[in-house]
């Protein structure tokens, strides 16, 4: 009998630099160290299976949160941190959607891991292009130098006959191109909050509103104070409130926070026994107020 097909790894590389990489930089900025961790936890349990798992958001969490330990955060906080590595650009945010957690970045390791293997099935939700993909009867494996990056391939340097010692162009940068990168860093657009990028997206604000350093210290205190979930959810719903003709808003922030302040306050009202549907009560303060859509 032919021995089964292995699929998943026993072990995979991590960069001594990840954390200095822009994509966990930004996820450090909206989830914080527990964001950090619930990548570095979702990763192992992808490359325990191979480069994907069958999963929903909400079965990660659950997962994730028993865990963890539910006497060290709270469900939503996981939940939280599983969104922010999808808005940092870390797994696939469309399959993420559809139940499937990989990424372009795990699919090259896994290939880059799978070196020595005769066989391996990327038939599934592979999202590499052909190029990327080719594995020669040499069993090497062609990977552009695009890909050879800390937290998009976090190659182990000991273990595949990748040559990661870096022309000396590229390491030499001039004095002045690292002013000009510190320079951007320094002086570039602030990272944002997931629900301050929410309402970029819907066109609440612009992107370069001068109150967006405004929206993200709000945004984080009512995720502190109120949860994901539901701060989610008021946001939605006043984003969708603003866009109807007769309402006027004069200042975005101040009508945002108010709005949202006001909104959670009745939901709270209307919670009393607890077990509510946050967009049901949503709707009928909408029939109450009179501005049902």
């Amino acid at each position: 009998m032919a021995r089964p097909l292995k699929k998943g790894l026993e072990y995979f590389p991590l960069d001594v630099r990840i954390f200095r990489d822009d994509k966990i930089r930004d996820l450090s900025y909206l989830a914080g160290p527990l964001g950090e961790l619930i990548y570095i936890k979702i990763l192992t349990l992808v490359y325990e299976n191979g480069y994907y798992i069958e999963t929903t958001i909400e079965k990660l969490s659950k997962i994730l949160h028993r865990e963890i330990g539910p006497q060290w955060t709270k469900l939503e906080r996981i939940s939280e941190s599983i969104h922010a590595c999808l808005e940092a650009g870390l797994f696939d945010k469309t399959l993420a959607v559809q139940g499937v957690i990989t990424s372009i970045s795990v699919q090259k390791q896994y290939l880059l891991s799978t070196l020595r293997r005769k066989d391996i099935d990327i038939t599934k939700y592979w999202l590499l292009e052909p190029s990327l993909s080719e594995r020669p009867a040499d069993g090497s494996l062609s990977i552009s130098k695009d890909s050879v990056n800390v937290a998009e391939t976090i190659v182990n340097v000991d273990n595949n006959p990748i040559n990661v010692n870096i022309s000396t162009q590229s390491k030499s940068k001039s004095k002045k191109d690292k002013k000009i990168n510190i320079d951007k860093r320094a002086f570039g657009e602030p990272k944002l909050h997931f629900i301050t990028q929410a309402l970029i997206k819907n066109k609440y604000i612009d992107e370069h509103h001068l109150s967006i350093g405004k929206f993200n210290i709000l945004a984080q205190d009512l995720v502190d104070t109120y949860g994901f979930d539901m701060v989610l959810s008021v946001t939605d719903y006043i984003i969708k409130v603003s866009k109807r003709s007769h309402i006027k808003i004069d200042d975005p922030y101040d009508y945002f926070k108010a709005s949202a302040e006001r909104n959670i306050r009745a939901l709270e009202l209307r919670n009393e026994g607890g077990g509510f549907d946050i967009r049901k009560e949503l709707e009928k303060l909408s029939k109450t107020m009179g501005i049902e859509d």
